[in-house]
């Protein structure tokens, strides 16, 4: 009896496993955003904290293991059950409707994760500034037009040959 049981459990789970395997993508995508802020904010802490101690400022920011687990663990639980739940609505009753009008599977799941990362690319974007002094998308800017130039002095040396 006990094996039927858990033949039954595995047979759940792995349909489970089979039908949110789709949405994979999008969640390690969302988490990989989520790690990213998390890094950058650690970043952000220990510059402060480097700026308080040349200017003999007692330390007034720090950062605790518990702070980090009470802050990015929830925010995972969150945003995966947020998009694992949209995910399900989707495939159930939203992609009939949708894909009438735009047909693209799984719109309503994209959209909401592409707000997610939005969320956390403000939050990187802010974090990226009080590191750097300018924000991360002018550090990209900047990076695009000195290659843009590489590529100009490149197609003049490849010219003058």
């Amino acid at each position: 009896m006990w094996t039927t049981i858990k033949d039954i459990l595995i047979g759940a789970a792995l349909s489970l496993v089979a039908f949110f395997a789709p949405a994979a993508a999008i969640i390690l995508v969302v988490l990989g955003f989520v790690l990213m802020d998390t890094i950058t904010a650690y970043m952000r802490v220990k510059k402060e904290q480097r700026t308080q101690i040349n200017n003999n400022e007692p330390i007034t920011i720090r950062w605790r293991s518990r702070t980090f687990i009470k802050g990015f663990a929830p925010k995972i639980i969150l945003y995966t059950t947020c998009i694992l739940i949209l995910f399900a609505l989707d495939v159930v009753l939203l992609n009939e409707f949708i894909s009438y009008f735009i047909p693209i599977p799984h719109f309503t799941t994209k959209v909401i994760s592409l707000g997610l990362i939005y969320g956390e690319l403000k939050s990187i974007d802010e974090n990226w500034k009080k590191i750097f002094g300018k924000g991360l998308i002018k550090h990209i800017m900047e990076l695009l037009h000195f290659t843009k130039k590489v590529k100009d002095k490149m197609d003049d040396v490849n010219k003058d040959k």
